[in-house]
């Protein structure tokens, strides 16, 4: 008969290495979506005729209000502006989970220093705090956002010209679950960097969180700054996990132990 803490603990593994699997698509899907978005900002036929020749983001969202100037002509602008800022604003405590599955997988390998068990427990309330995080995010996304004019402002970049839709309402936790998984990202990387002696993953994580938190510095070009470090991000996770699964040489996850060289 199977010990039944081995049991939850390798349901607990399966439960997530799914929510990791997930959150890595979201992940790729928001990118590349926030990537299309500036994308087709820069052609007039996705757009109401007459919008590139205002190049004021106030005249024109006044005008969309007014109904003298349609929404973007194409639904899929703002179906992919919809799909970008709920997978920020709601999605963005789920991003949490594909470290601290890699930290679950890590630790069964004999680590070059030991932490204390300790970690581990805090690491796994995290998963919980995570689901609070997007629960907290829902909520301030249909209040905010949903509820306070949905994404009817238009906002024009000089630099790029281009234009995209923007939120009518300030949500002010828009970002909590995205700092919150960096803030994960981060802990996760400072242990590999203790157990293992893993320094580039931290490295790249550091330069990534202070980069996007001072995107602002970059002006008009703070949008292709924040989305070149999520990238930088995502790959880093792929590589580090690149790195350790060739050091793991078999994870099954389930009722079985996970087994090692």
């Amino acid at each position: 008969m199977e010990d039944p803490s081995k049991v939850c603990e390798g349901r607990f593994v399966q439960a997530l290495r799914i929510c990791s699997i997930a959150a890595l698509a979201v992940f790729a899907t928001g990118t590349a979506c926030d990537n299309a978005r500036l994308f087709t900002g820069h052609y007039p036929s996705e757009w109401p005729a007459g919008l590139f020749d205002i190049k004021n983001s106030t005249t024109a969202t006044n005008m969309v209000k007014n109904g003298t100037l349609s929404q973007p002509a194409l639904p899929a602008m703002a179906d992919l502006a919809w799909f970008c800022f709920f997978a920020h604003e709601v999605l963005g405590g789920l991003f949490a989970f594909p470290v601290l599955y890699l930290w679950e997988v890590v630790r069964q390998v004999e680590l070059k220093r030991r932490v204390p068990q300790a970690v581990d427990v805090l690491l796994r309330v995290c998963c919980g705090v995570s689901c609070v995080v997007i629960l907290v995010g829902l909520t301030c996304f249909v209040k905010d956002t949903v509820n306070g004019g949905g994404l009817r402002r238009l906002e024009y970049n000089p630099s790029l010209q281009a234009w995209s839709l923007k939120s009518t309402t300030q949500n002010p936790l828009a970002l909590i679950g995205v700092f919150y998984s960096s803030a994960v990202w981060i802990v996760v990387a400072c242990l590999l960097c203790y157990a293992r002696c893993n320094i580039w993953f931290l490295v790249v994580n550091l330069v990534c969180f202070f980069g996007q938190a001072a995107s602002e510095a970059a002006g008009d070009y703070k949008l292709v700054s924040s989305n070149l470090l999520e990238q930088v991000a995502l790959w880093s996770l792929l590589g580090v996990s690149y790195q350790y699964a060739r050091v793991v040489s078999t994870v099954t996850v389930g009722f079985k132990n996970i087994d090692t060289q």
